[in-house]
């Protein structure tokens, strides 16, 4: 009982389906957009998907008025301008304001590029140039299937439109534009119409994940019967062999969902598979002949990047020999070695440095050099010391003050160092506790006064001793004449 109720909707289905299409004449958009659908020799519609549903629809009594709206798809069936639409790529978005019958297409969308080119991947073309096929302008909204896709993949790329398959190819040999984006099957079947030089070049393609599209008979969603019972005739096409002459004589090669390629098994097409897989088989061919050639030139080249690389490690080695040896004597200098960044904070103090300045290496790395500064106001750095210290070269004496709060005069020598461009990187300081050596120095200034003191006093006793001698002898001669004066004279 369930079978028989079952039978009898689809039966209402099927028979409801053919009494509407019926009823009146439904208007059916079209673009040119070859080989799918294009503008005939006398202006009519013409194509693969245009004969199809024509055929479709005259099996099954539905009259068509086909209307070229001059809008896109999308918007043509949103807008109400058409019933139906004979091909449109099936999409989520879509679906959800429009109906699209199961497909009866697929199509394979992929970037190609020259065989000379660089470009290997995706990742390649995220700022390249790449072209696709548009007949509207690229602000026309809303935006081709193919350009979206596009914008998908590679958000960052400059995209060209070209009118026609053979334009876009043709702008990729001029290199015009670095890969162009189209479907697998639209390319092998222009290549046999552009230029010579241009097949000759040759061209791989790189596809993305997800670029399989698959395409059904679109519609209103009011008219969305209609659309089905068209697409379920071209299965009955499928079935007596319709369709494969009508893909044979458009050349349809790929793209085709697996059952449609199942139903199409005729000579034609065995054929062109076993040419195909003669022309594989000589690629193969020639590309093994050209990975030999490519190993041997290979095999040269590697063994001169190896010479050339041992002559470089050798010569490496020294560098870090020369420069652990600079780094050694930098550590182990007795004179008191700094580096700063340009933004006067340390990053680099020596043994003889952490000694006098009584810090470790963590309490100093990343630290201002004033921390290093005296606070008396009588000793600090003023702002002329400070500029002119910043300046290529300075040579002065400033006072310095270790952690435990000692201070002491350093005699500083600075120096800028500089990258290849020119701009200022470090500095350089080098500096010396001369606290001791100046205080016995001054001791010895002050032994030596009083050293000249004393000479001194001795010139000073020793005269006074000389004068005082001298008085004394002619205090004697005085005394004695004053002797003989007192004599009786005697005459």
């Amino acid at each position: 009982m369930l079978i028989l109720t079952v039978l009898v909707i689809v039966v209402g289905i099927l028979v409801g389906n053919r009494e509407l299409a019926g009823k009146r004449t439904y208007r059916i958009g079209w673009e040119h957009d070859p080989p799918e659908q294009f503008v005939g020799p006398s202006g009519e519609p013409s194509g693969l998907a245009i004969e199809a549903v024509r055929e479709a629809a005259r099996r099954r009594g539905i009259e068509l008025k086909w209307v070229n709206t001059g809008t896109s798809s999308e918007a043509s069936i949103r807008s109400g301008q058409v019933d139906l639409w004979p091909l449109m790529t099936i999409t989520p978005e879509r679906l959800q304001v429009l109906h699209i019958s199961s497909p009866y297409l697929d199509s394979v969308m992929s970037f190609f590029v020259r065989s000379d080119s660089h470009i290997a991947s995706l990742g390649d073309l995220a700022a390249t140039r790449v072209g696709y096929l548009s007949t509207r302008p690229a602000d026309f909204t809303p935006k081709p299937i193919n350009l979206q896709l596009a914008l998908q993949f590679l958000p960052n790329a400059k995209l060209t439109p070209s009118k026609t398959p053979a334009q876009l190819i043709a702008s990729l040999c001029r290199h015009e534009v670095d890969a162009v984006f189209m479907e697998q099957n639209g390319l092998m079947r222009e290549l046999m119409g552009i230029d010579a030089d241009c097949r000759q070049s040759g061209f791989r393609g790189i596809t993305p994940p997800g670029s399989r599209i698959s395409l059904g008979v679109a519609s209103t969603l009011r008219s969305s019967a209609v659309a089905d019972v068209i697409r379920e005739e071209i299965d009955n096409m499928a079935t007596d062999g319709f369709l494969e002459a009508l893909f044979s004589r458009w050349g349809y090669l790929s793209g085709r969902s697996v059952a449609y390629v199942d139903s199409l098994r005729a000579a034609r097409q065995r054929e062109r598979q076993t040419r195909i897989a003669a022309a594989v088989l000589a690629l193969f061919f020639m590309l093994a002949l050209w990975q030999t050639w490519r190993f041997y030139r290979e095999g040269k080249r590697a063994g001169l990047a190896e010479a050339s690389l041992r002559e470089r490690t050798a010569e490496s080695q020294q560098m870090q020999e020369k420069i652990q040896l600079l780094a050694h004597a930098l550590q182990n200098a007795g004179e008191c070695i700094s580096i700063a960044d340009t933004n006067h904070r340390i990053v680099y103090v020596n043994e003889a440095f952490l000694e006098t300045y009584e810090y470790s290496q963590e309490e100093l790395i990343g630290q201002p050099v004033d921390i290093l500064r005296s606070t008396r106001p009588d000793r600090a750095v003023g702002p002329h010391v400070s500029e002119a210290i910043s300046d290529e070269n300075w040579r002065g004496e400033l006072w310095n003050r270790a952690k435990s709060g000692r201070e002491f005069p350093i005699p500083l020598s600075t120096s800028s160092v500089r990258d290849e461009a020119g701009n200022l990187v470090a500095r350089v300081g080098v500096a010396s506790d001369i606290s001791v050596p100046r205080k016995a120095e001054e001791e010895y200034r002050a032994l030596q006064t009083q050293y000249l003191q004393a000479q001194k006093l001795e010139s000073v006793g020793q005269l006074a001793g000389g004068i005082a001698h001298d008085f004394n002898n002619f205090l004697t001669v005085i005394s004695g004449y004053s002797k003989d004066a007192a004599l009786p004279w005697r005459g």
